[in-house]
């Protein structure tokens, strides 16, 4: 995104906390700056007229998200948000923040929203390759693995049981959060932008 934002003539800073992630921006993107730490903290003398979250909100504490763009954003400026908000506090699939505690958060940080919209049914068609590919190629072989371990090497099998039980454990908690049905149940995939009263 910000190697299109660029493209387009607009001013970017990026923002990872991966060194690869990093490493591969300032590689390909000579001309975009890149600071490697994460958003929360993020310090700059310099302020922003837009800053983005594109499905970043969600490992960020809301608390230090609000605290930060605020420091971080010119009077007038917008913060775009995109990404998925959970509507049911207990669930198995518990990533992201819960979409209530966001709007409380907004009113109580004193931002408006300027625009909203629910994309869920337009991530819906990629949550399914997802879900199929892990499904149909990535279970197989973790299983694959284990019975493999099981036949030639059995005394290792039966030593690491509480290991493959925690990866299992694992395992079933990130497909719960590609399921598609679950997903469309549980959780909102949202666009805002919002705007510092």
């Amino acid at each position: 995104m910000a190697g299109l934002l660029l493209q387009r003539g607009f001013i970017v800073e990026a923002l990872t906390p991966d060194e690869n992630q990093k490493s591969y921006i300032d590689n390909k993107y000579k001309d975009l700056v890149c600071h490697r730490c994460k958003f929360e903290d993020f310090n700059s003398a310099r302020k922003f007229g837009t800053i983005i979250n594109s499905e970043s909100l969600q490992y960020i504490s809301l608390d230090k998200a609000f605290e930060n763009a605020e420091i971080l954003i010119l009077p007038g400026g917008r913060w775009i948000i995109l990404d998925y908000f959970r509507l049911c506090r207990d669930t198995i699939a518990n990533s992201g923040h819960l979409l209530e505690d966001f709007i409380r958060e907004i009113e109580e940080h004193g931002w408006n929203i300027v625009y909203k919209k629910d994309i869920t049914q337009n991530i819906l068609p990629t949550i399914k390759v997802i879900d199929m590919y892990a499904k149909r190629f990535l279970l197989p072989m973790v299983h694959y693995a284990f019975e493999n371990l099981r036949f030639k090497k059995p005394w290792l099998y039966y030593l690491t049981a509480d290991i493959r039980d925690l990866i299992n454990n694992k395992i079933d908690r990130e497909l719960a959060s590609i399921d598609p049905e679950r997903f469309i149940k549980e959780k909102r995939y949202m666009f805002y932008v919002l705007e510092k009263r």
